[in-house]
């Protein structure tokens, strides 16, 4: 079992999540791969701090207080830079601020 950390103010607004890819030595060459978008603002976790139940549910842990938790369903979407967008699949479950826990479980 490993170590779990909160990550404080983890679930974001983010309108695009892009990636930089350098494909040249050259410091005055850079090309920019937008590899997600969305048109809204949309809520982001660390990759890491989403587990999958044995049915292929898919969950975050949010901190209620000190060290208790509860999980949240969620449904993944965009994924870039080691961050995914994820909807709370009950809505209201999952906002900008809440701390998820990453890590081990």
């Amino acid at each position: 079992m490993g170590d779990r950390v909160a990550v404080p103010t983890i679930v974001a607004v983010l309108g695009c999540i892009a990636l930089v890819v350098v494909l040249s030595t050259r410091a005055d060459l850079l090309v920019q791969v937008t590899a997600a978008t969305t048109t809204t603002p949309v809520l982001i976790v660390p990759a890491t701090a989403i587990a999958t139940r044995a049915d292929g549910t898919t969950f975050v842990q949010v901190l209620t207080g000190g060290t208790d938790h509860r999980d949240v369903a969620v449904v993944t979407g965009a994924a870039a830079d080691g961050q995914v967008q994820v909807t709370a699949s009950t809505p209201g479950e999952l906002r900008t601020g809440d701390e998820v826990l990453v890590g081990s479980s």
